[in-house]
């Protein structure tokens, strides 16, 4: 189990598991942005901001049902909800409080050197209670899968040091509603940024303020997320 303000790298996918998820990955981007993209690492080559656009808000970067029913099928996934008894895969939430039944596998793309497709430092449990989820802190954690990066140069960066209650306000960036902390960033400690290799994940818990880093590579990054939470009756019997 992960704690709350916790991080740690695990093996998860097969290297067979990960060419299927490109493929799966490719297949979705190149339908989006109605291009074909033979390679995900020069998808910054096929989109400037304007086709970009189209992988921008979350319910266009869900994979859709054919690609979530073969990631279903993965022994990866299997072992993970074996060894997570008590929680399950997130529905799909495609609006504050709407959702879909049906497994959210989410991708993000970030470009290089384009620092409007990373996010801000933030907590999950901030979009838990924006989205209106009600999962509760402390009762989800997330997999965040990199499918194409360059380890040690750009991925994903936490703030164990960062003070606990962080204060944060609701922003719109490029047409979305996003938590954004209000605190000035040199109160947060040295960032941390793990090294997964093929086939790894990070899992973490949902009070850890992290953050995209910057993507100064020449490729574009590519990864997956999946969100666990704990089921409903879980969380009642933890809490009364």
């Amino acid at each position: 189990m992960i704690g709350r303000k916790e991080f740690n790298v695990v093996d998860l996918f097969t290297e067979e598991e990960m060419n299927m998820l490109k493929v799966l990955i490719q297949n979705h981007v190149s339908v989006r942005i109605r291009q074909t993209v033979e390679d995900l690492s020069e998808y910054h080559l096929h989109a400037p901001d304007v086709v970009h656009q189209a992988l921008c808000p979350k319910h266009t970067r869900v994979l859709d049902d054919s690609s979530a029913i073969e990631i279903m099928k993965m022994g990866a996934i299997s072992k993970l909800l074996a060894s997570y008894k008590d929680y399950k895969i997130s529905r799909v939430m495609t609006d504050i409080g709407k959702v879909e039944d049906r497994p959210e596998f989410c991708i993000r793309l970030v470009r290089p050197n384009t620092a409007s497709d990373n996010s801000f430092p933030h907590c999950d449990c901030w979009y838990d209670s924006l989205m209106k989820s009600n999962y509760g802190t402390g009762n989800s954690m997330k997999f965040w899968i990199p499918i194409i990066y360059e380890p040690g140069i750009n991925g994903l960066q936490f703030y164990p040091e960062a003070p606990d209650n962080l204060e944060y306000e609701i922003r719109e960036r490029n047409g979305q509603l996003k938590p954004t902390m209000k605190c000035d960033v040199k109160i947060l400690g040295k960032p941390v940024m793990p090294s997964p290799q093929n086939g790894q994940a990070i899992l973490f818990g949902d009070n850890i303020l992290h953050v995209g880093a910057p993507n100064t590579s020449n490729k574009t990054r590519v990864s997956m997320e999946i969100l666990l939470v704990k089921y409903r009756e879980k969380i009642t019997s933890t809490t009364h």
